[in-house]
C-alpha cells in the first residue's frame, strides 16, 4: 500500500504542478512505463510525419534540480507535426503554458523542456485510439 503513495508523491513533487493547480499522477496500481495500449507505430504520412491527433508515448522525465527521473507511458497531443501537450490520467496536462511545442522527428521522437527546467524525452509508440483491453 505504501508504493502507490510514494508514486503519487514523487510525481506530484517532480512535476511541480501545485502552482498551476494541476497534478500529475498515475492510476492506482499503475507502474511507470506500464501501458494498456497496443504499440503499433502510427502510419506516417508523406515525409514520414505524424498527422494531428492523440498518440501514446513513452516519456522519459528528468528534473536536473532534484536529480529525479522516471519513465511513463502517457497520451500526447500532436498538432502541425509537433508535440503540443502531455496528458495525465487524472485530467491534468502540460501544455504551452509549461512547455514549448517540440517538433517530431521522423522516428516519432521529440524533446521538450518545461519552464522549470525539467526535460521530457517523448517517443511515440502508437495512436491513442488503438486501446486494447488487457485485464
Amino acid at each position: 500500500m505504501r508504493q502507490p503513495l510514494k508514486t503519487y508523491l514523487g510525481i506530484f513533487l517532480a512535476l511541480g504542478m501545485p502552482a498551476c493547480q494541476q497534478r500529475a499522477s498515475q492510476p492506482v496500481g499503475a507502474r511507470p512505463h506500464e501501458s494498456h495500449y497496443s504499440r503499433p507505430i502510427p502510419t506516417a504520412t508523406e515525409g514520414g510525419r505524424y498527422p494531428d491527433g492523440t498518440y501514446m508515448a513513452t516519456i522519459d522525465y528528468f528534473n536536473p534540480e532534484t536529480g529525479y527521473s522516471a519513465a511513463y507511458t502517457l497520451p500526447v497531443d500532436v498538432e502541425n507535426e509537433e508535440v503540443v501537450q502531455i496528458n495525465f490520467p487524472n485530467g491534468g496536462w502540460l501544455d504551452g503554458h509549461h512547455v514549448d511545442p517540440a517538433p517530431l522527428n521522423d522516428d516519432g521522437s521529440a524533446s521538450l523542456e518545461s519552464d522549470r527546467g525539467a526535460t521530457y524525452e517523448v517517443q511515440i509508440i502508437g495512436r491513442a485510439d488503438s486501446r486494447t483491453a488487457e485485464e
